[in-house]
């Protein structure tokens, strides 16, 4: 089983990560893998407050 982790690149913006749900993402070589000097998790609220203003913009 794998998770899917969000992260906010400060060059590249958003990149999504799939992991084995029983590793952790180790945010130094997620910078390296998304070819980025820093990048920080993304809190999920962030993105139901999204999806609820995309809802409300579809009716």
């Amino acid at each position: 089983m794998f998770i899917t982790l969000m992260a906010d690149g400060k060059v590249t913006g958003l990149n999504a990560f799939a992991i084995p749900s029983n590793c952790v993402l180790d945010l130094k070589k997620a910078a390296q893998v998304a070819r980025d000097k820093y990048i920080e998790m993304i809190k999920s609220r962030y993105f139901r407050k999204r999806d609820m203003s995309m809802e409300a913009d579809l009716r």
